[in-house]
């Protein structure tokens, strides 16, 4: 709350967001994550989730790589990795298949949760892939991220995620399966077990 004060008053002052160019947004952006204090990170979160038009994917894994914890990470994710991988989506799948395959735990989390707010238009195939290619991590913040992404689809179409998690079996942590079936037995808003096809 006090971020969210702080800001309109910053900006209901002077300058606005979509007042200022891309180069100032990024240089913004990198100046916040220089500072050491957290609550530099999530006004640099909180401006990029509304400026997203401003980086790319090289900046927002750059990004994501710095002062890692899931709050931060997790909102680039969703706020602003998934809007720029609609802005091209088959350079953007294509850069998340490759995140899937980095060192870097909190890529390869933030590759699972991009699609978080797509509902009707995820990619199916690549979230159930990207699921699948990394069930076998240890992770809790991974397992965690395959159980989040598919609870996010299933308020779209419970069917396949409950399918996908039928077909997994063992090879799924219990942890994703109970993250991904945590409305399964609720259908409505948040599993929906009718969907139209």
């Amino acid at each position: 709350p006090l971020l969210k004060e702080t800001s309109k008053r910053v900006y209901g002052e002077g300058v606005g967001l979509k007042d200022l160019s891309e180069e100032d947004v990024r240089e913004a952006a990198r100046l916040s994550y220089d500072n050491e204090h957290r609550e530099m990170h999530y006004w640099a979160v909180s401006m990029l989730n509304v400026r997203h038009d401003a980086l790319d994917l090289d900046m927002a894994k750059e990004l994501i790589m710095r002062h890692s914890w899931w709050d931060t990470v997790d909102s680039l994710a969703c706020n602003v990795v998934g809007p720029i991988v609609l802005r091209d989506r088959k350079a953007g799948t294509k850069e998340m298949k490759e995140w899937l395959k980095s060192d870097d735990m909190w890529v390869r989390r933030s590759s699972l949760l991009h699609q978080l707010k797509y509902q009707k238009d995820t990619d199916v195939k690549l979230l159930l892939d990207s699921c699948e290619a990394l069930c076998g991590e240890q992770d809790f913040f991974i397992r965690k991220a395959i159980g989040w992404a598919l609870r996010g689809y299933a308020r779209t179409d419970g069917v396949v995620v409950v399918d996908f998690c039928n077909k997994m079996g063992d090879r799924m942590s219990p942890l994703s399966r109970k993250e991904a079936l945590k409305h399964a037995d609720k259908p409505g808003r948040n599993f929906n077990m009718n969907p139209s096809r």
